[in-house]
């Protein structure tokens, strides 16, 4: 064999065992910890700082709605005091007749005779009760219905979360077996590559055969390294999701389930507006707005109350008491048309509420049809898929067998294992976009997390 032949293949052979120590040392990394899917969602639905600011909305919501229910009942309180105090008279004085014949009396100084002081005392129970307030009544709607907005919000938010959840646990199991994928194929050029130096050395094949193998390698290890990549920033967004601060390198491990798909869109539309957490929020809203209708008006209307009382009040024990009962109303007939300009603001804030309403509506209907059509679409690939991996993989078998008897040539080799490359892709890709629509047709519909799942055929 010519010189530069060898000197060839010691090169060559050189840049195998640099790329071979390589993935290597890349494979030395820490143990990735195993993560299943419940694991991933139960951890950020319990610390996502979103979620926990929508649950403490939600309660301050509900404290809400107890002050103004207070506003209904009774109140009752008590009173005390002491109280020592003077009371002085003016002395001296002078009696003038008025040419009338009258005779008045005047005070001759400012001086006051000092009589002491006195201590009375003073104690009482009063209790109120509102009989007719409109205004009341109406803040008490209001207050409930902000109560279930604030309810239906933080449903709305805990399905947020819980499919950013199942969307970057897939993202991140994605990446993994694409890695997986791109791995096998790396380790399937370096095989390729000793055979075709082999074969060269033999004088078997033309150098360009191990060229063109050195050159598809250099290739399949860019590939590894953006793949590696990948994995570590959808570790990272995987932990960001889960509401972690500890930087681990998640091993996500799940069975992928195959959904059954409903023949059409009608039962979905109907459970979404049963079931949507926006579109109740907005009813919600709208139910507040029309509760702000009959505040406004309560302005045109009388309010009525009773109270009642008993009391002891003197200077020496035991006190003499009394008690006291009593109803007032109030009615205000004009108010410079403030309470009609009001009314009118309340009643826009219901057309305005309804119209959102329908937009909720509307957005819903999209949805659905859109992660329906993902679901079958991300289905219809599955399958495709499937098939083409088994296709690839005969096909590979096949032109590595040619080649290595030597009635096949390189480039068909290669373009065997670019259909098995992009094939194994293809199939990841499916697999886990399938994963995810199921996740988004549950949240479309209202019912991600929550109630009966649908059904699953595990595969």
């Amino acid at each position: 064999m010519p010189a530069s032949g060898h000197r060839y293949s010691i090169g060559a052979s050189a840049l195998l065992w640099a790329l071979a120590t390589t993935a290597v040392g890349r494979a030395a990394e820490p143990a990735a910890q195993p993560l299943t899917l419940a694991t991933c969602v139960a951890s950020a639905l319990a610390a996502n700082p979103q979620l926990v600011a929508a649950r403490e909305n939600a309660r301050a919501a509900g404290a809400n709605s107890w002050s103004a229910w207070s506003g209904y009942l009774p109140s009752i309180g008590g009173d005390a005091s002491e109280t020592r105090a003077t009371s002085n008279p003016h002395y001296g004085e002078t009696t003038t007749l008025l040419p009338s014949g009258t005779a008045v009396t005047f005070p001759t100084t400012n001086r006051v005779k000092d009589n002491g002081a006195s201590t009375s005392y003073l104690a009482g129970i009063t209790a109120r009760q509102a009989i007719l307030d409109v205004s009341r009544f109406a803040a008490i709607q209001q207050a409930r219905a902000s109560d279930r907005e604030a309810a239906e919000l933080l449903r709305q938010t805990r399905q947020a979360v819980h499919f950013a959840a199942v969307q970057a646990f897939y993202n991140c199991l994605r990446a993994q077996r694409l890695l997986a994928v791109q791995d096998g194929a790396f380790k399937q050029l370096q095989e390729h590559a000793r055979s075709a130096h082999a074969f060269v050395d033999v004088g078997s094949r033309p150098r360009m055969d191990a060229v063109q193998a050195d050159a598809n390698l250099a290739n399949a290890k860019v590939a590894l390294i953006r793949a590696r990549n990948a994995l570590r920033v959808a570790r990272l967004s995987l932990t960001l999701a889960m509401g972690s601060n500890e930087d681990l390198a998640w091993d996500p491990s799940d069975p992928f389930e195959t959904p059954r798909i409903p023949e059409s869109t009608g039962d979905l539309h109907t459970a979404a507006l049963l079931h949507r957490a926006d579109i109740l929020a907005a009813v919600a809203r709208l139910d507040q707005a029309r509760s702000g209708v009959w505040n406004a008006r309560s302005e045109f209307l009388p309010t009525v109350s009773a109270s009642a009382g008993y009391r002891w009040s003197g200077a020496d024990f035991p006190l003499p008491w009394n008690w006291q009962i009593g109803a007032s109303a109030s009615w205000s007939f004009f108010s410079s048309g403030g309470s009609l300009a009001r009314a009118r603001a309340a009643d826009a804030r219901v057309d305005g509420a309804a119209a959102v309403v329908e937009s909720a509506k509307q957005t819903a209907r999209t949805e659905v049809e859109q992660a329906w059509s993902s679901l079958g679409e991300a289905q219809e690939r599955t399958e495709a898929t499937q098939a083409a991996v088994a296709q690839a993989a005969l096909a590979l078998e096949l032109a590595d067998a040619r080649y290595r008897t030597g009635a096949g040539s390189p480039l068909e080799l290669t373009d065997a294992r670019s259909v098995k490359l992009t094939a194994d892709t293809n199939r990841v890709e499916a697999l886990c976009d399938r994963a995810i629509a199921a996740s988004g047709l549950d949240k479309a519909t209202g019912m991600l997390g929550e109630g009966e799942p649908r059904p699953l055929e595990v595969k």
